[in-house]
């Protein structure tokens, strides 16, 4: 395995964050910070090939945990896809995905029969810091 890549304070970087889609079905300010947000266009977003490659060069780094971020993830057509290709990876050990858990239970099952390690959910502690006291009413 190759020496890991290294931040500029001689950290191993072992971890990468991909982003899979600029759309979320929330409007915190975290994910779409401005007020007129507009929406990259779908030749601008990275295919499953794409991911892939990046995921396996990145491996090849010494890059072991793969992080699923957004926007909200579970919005990305047919993710389950995608988290079947990076878990298929034999140097990836830890893939995780970060979602607010709005859609979860739509993609519950389909997300069971993939090796997804780790769902990270945003709590309504972090929701009100995004929304508010606005958040009492959408819960």
């Amino acid at each position: 395995m190759a020496d890991l890549p290294r931040d500029t304070f001689g950290r191993p970087l072992a971890s990468l964050r991909l982003s899979v889609t600029d759309r979320c079905n929330l409007r915190c300010r975290y994910c779409m910070p401005e007020d007129e947000y507009v929406w990259l266009p779908r030749t601008a977003i990275l295919t499953f090939e794409e991911i892939g490659r990046l995921v396996a060069l990145f491996a090849g780094l010494g890059v072991h945990k793969v992080r699923l971020t957004g926007g909200e993830p579970l919005l990305r057509h047919d993710l389950s896809t995608l988290i079947g290709m990076i878990a298929r990876n034999g140097r990836v050990d830890d893939l995780a995905m970060t979602t607010n858990g709005l859609l979860l239970a739509k993609h519950a099952a389909t997300l069971r029969g993939e090796t997804l390690e780790t769902l990270a959910q945003r709590t309504t502690a972090n929701a009100r810091q995004c929304f508010g006291p606005r958040i009492d009413s959408m819960l």
